[in-house]
């Protein structure tokens, strides 16, 4: 329907969309004279006088309302709303017949057609279920756009809680992580007893990005794992963190979760290659939740000058080299000069 909204008399109101359909060209006359379309917030935007006619009308102008005799030359008023419903339109009909015909009535019944007025119209009739019809739609339009709030809250709420969670396993909170059920039930999640694992996307350009680069290359990389990982595992969530996002990982079947990782990696390549490299770095498959998963893929991400940009790197594979970085001061140092591609200090750490 296309109820729309106009500014008269000083406040803004709904106004219906009205069609009138009626193979004697008088009776359309005589419908548009009889009610004070105005007064009812209505606007009739069509007649047709055969019934393929009403029934290309209908779908051309999608009305709120569809005033139809019910024996019209070319298609009857039963055949159109059949048409009108088959196709989606929420127009509601009010039909008009010159005699007392019960089975049409039945029939218009099961289509959900509750009103029914009899030739000669009377003016009164008429403009009482015009009122009763507007009543109905407009507390329909509210009814829908009540539960659309509330689903759209609901969703809102459910991201809110799945980043709260992926937040609080990047920062190593004290959860119960072995709880499943309690954390889906917490956290709006549907992991599965299975596989868990944490995969770090790292983009780097062939010069480094500026802030401003960076911001909408990660929401861009974002968007395209939620848009293409979904299927591949049956739970993941994912953060953007200042120079990359963070994905956890979660499947019942190892190996199929490690196929669609290597899959969605192809596909990242495609993407993404204009703009220059992406790594994945993935943490151990593990059978639990655990606060080390985010540790292992970072530390994973610090290999890929070693192992190669563009490439999955996996922690605690044969290639993977541990680096003991005792002091803070060298951790720091380390994990800047890898940010920045600057390969200097990070082979004199590699050949230590």
């Amino acid at each position: 329907m296309n109820v729309y909204i106009c500014f008269c008399g000083g406040e803004w109101k709904a106004v219906l969309r009205i069609i009138i359909a009626d193979d004697e060209k008088y009776i359309c006359s005589l419908i548009r004279a009889l009610v004070d379309w105005k007064a009812l917030d209505m606007e009739i935007v069509g007649e047709a006088f055969t019934g393929s006619a009403a029934c290309n009308l209908i779908f051309q102008e999608n009305p709120d309302i569809a005033i139809l005799d019910i024996k019209m030359p070319g298609m009857d008023g039963l055949n159109i709303i059949h048409q009108a419903q088959a196709a989606g339109l929420k127009t509601r009909f009010l039909l008009v017949s010159g005699h007392k015909n019960f089975e049409y009535a039945h029939t218009a019944l099961k289509y959900g057609v509750e009103r029914y007025l009899l030739k000669p119209i009377n003016h009164q009739e008429l403009e009482d279920n015009l009122r009763q019809m507007r009543e109905q739609i407009l507390s329909d339009q509210e009814n829908q756009l009540v539960r659309a709030n509330m689903a759209d809250r609901l969703a809102r709420n459910a991201r809110s809680n799945r980043m709260h969670f992926i937040y609080a396993l990047l920062n190593g909170a004290d959860l119960n992580w072995q709880d499943l059920e309690h954390l889906n039930s917490s956290y709006d999640t549907h992991f599965v007893p299975g596989e868990f694992r944490m995969l770090i996307i790292k983009p780097d350009g062939k010069t480094p990005y500026d802030i401003m680069q960076m911001d909408i290359l990660l929401n861009t990389i974002r968007d395209f794992v939620e848009q293409n990982l979904s299927g591949m595992v049956q739970e993941f969530i994912s953060a953007k963190l200042p120079s990359e996002i963070c994905v956890f990982l979660n499947d019942a079947d190892a190996s199929r979760m490690e196929a669609s990782i290597h899959s969605f990696f192809k596909q990242a390549q495609r993407k993404f290659y204009p703009y220059g490299t992406i790594t994945f770095a993935l943490s151990k498959s593990s059978p639990v939740i655990l606060p080390t998963l985010y540790e292992q893929a970072r530390r994973a991400v610090l290999q890929r000058l070693s192992q190669g940009l563009n490439s999955i790197i996996e922690f605690g594979s044969r290639s993977f080299k541990s680096l003991m970085l005792r002091s803070p001061s060298d951790q720091r140092a380390f994990i800047d000069a890898f940010d920045a591609l600057n390969p200097t200090p990070v082979e004199a750490w590699l050949n230590k």
